[in-house]
């Protein structure tokens, strides 16, 4: 991963770093060497002094006065005070190599990383930061705390509210809980040590978690009305389709029925039995009441003025002889037996029935 090879391009740096102060001790040893009497060849002396082309050295006498320098910038060479600053910077980044020269008074040797390996730890800072800020906490809408290695102080976060940034015992609490929620992930940076890094489930992969429930949910409504269309459509079809058996019924009644008021009117010229005319009028009556209900099923019933007590009365008359002998029906008498009603007298006459058979 990416913290793998920070590291890694860290290492790389120490071994640079390594490679240049071994440079830098060939360098005294060479400039001790040359001090010496007894060498006659300083040829390869010479060459180690004027190969080093990118690490900046000075060298000081016990006094700090400078003796020699390379690779330092010309401009700061002739500027004694900020070669003393150069001189104490270089102190503080790498101990001085003391240089012992018989006969020569001791003499330090300063150094600092060359040019090329400050400007790679410039670039390795920045990968660093590029870390931080893009690998850790670029995680799109994941909540993320990033923590030194106590996992108290935060260094970085994302996605954090901002009142629990504010409050240090509401950040404690959300560390706890990230860390209980999810395992942190420790990382080793170079020169930081070991961080960790605290995270949650975003809310879009908590929604995702619970979206097939939510589809589910979906379809099993969706399938619920439709079956309930369906059942209200084919309900209605089939009262359609009674609808259509009553009014063709009503009409096939109607041929029948008119055939037997002829033959009451023929049985009437014969001088029948008026009594069985009588009743057989009423039944026809009924036949035809009874067709005219049949014919208003499924339309809207016509209302029209009627006597309530009259028609009310007439209905209980027909059905009187027609019940069993222990059952007595009465209407009484209002106070306005003229009283008009808006209804339809087919359809009223017929209500009455069923109540009065249900209530025997």
């Amino acid at each position: 991963n990416r913290a793998e090879l920070v590291n890694y391009t860290e290492k790389l740096f120490d071994r640079l770093r390594d490679e240049e102060r071994k440079k830098v001790q060939l360098l005294a040893e060479a400039m001790q060497r040359l001090g010496r009497s007894d060498e006659t060849d300083f040829s390869f002396y010479l060459r180690v002094v004027s190969d080093n082309t990118t690490v900046p050295v000075i060298i000081t006498d016990t006094t700090g006065a400078v003796r020699f320098h390379r690779n330092v910038d010309e401009e700061l060479a002739k500027d004694s005070t900020r070669m003393a600053q150069e001189v104490a910077d270089m102190a503080a980044l790498h101990t001085p190599i003391e240089i012992a020269i018989p006969g020569v008074e001791q003499q330090r040797l300063y150094y600092k990383d060359s040019k090329v390996v400050s400007e790679l730890q410039e670039v390795m800072d920045g990968i660093i930061r590029s870390f931080i800020s893009e690998t850790v906490m670029s995680t799109a809408a994941v909540p993320v705390i990033y923590t030194d290695s106590t996992r108290t102080k935060v260094i970085e976060s994302g996605h954090i509210e901002a009142e629990v940034l504010a409050s240090e015992t509401l950040l404690q609490a959300r560390i706890a809980a990230m860390g209980q929620a999810n395992t942190p992930i420790a990382i080793e940076l170079p020169g930081q040590g070991r961080h960790y890094i605290f995270y949650e489930e975003s809310l879009v992969i908590t929604q995702l978690r619970y979206f097939p429930y939510v589809q589910f949910g979906i379809l099993a409504l969706f399938l619920i009305v439709a079956y309930a269309l369906f059942s209200i459509f084919r309900n209605a079809e089939q009262n359609q389709v009674w609808v259509g058996m009553a009014k063709e019924t009503a009409h096939q009644l109607g041929t029948p029925l008119s055939s037997l008021m002829a033959w009451m009117e023929l049985l009437k010229a014969k001088n029948v039995d008026p009594e069985a005319l009588n009743e057989m009028r009423k039944d026809v009556d009924r036949l035809e009441v009874i067709t005219e209900r049949f014919s208003k099923i499924g339309s809207a019933p016509d209302l029209e003025p009627e006597k309530l007590y009259h028609t009310l009365r007439a209905t209980v008359l027909y059905l009187r002889p027609r019940l069993p002998s222990k059952a007595q029906i009465e209407v009484l008498l209002p106070a306005d037996p003229e009283m008009l009603v808006p209804l339809n007298r087919a359809l009223f006459s017929w209500v009455i029935e069923n109540l009065i058979r249900n209530a025997i």
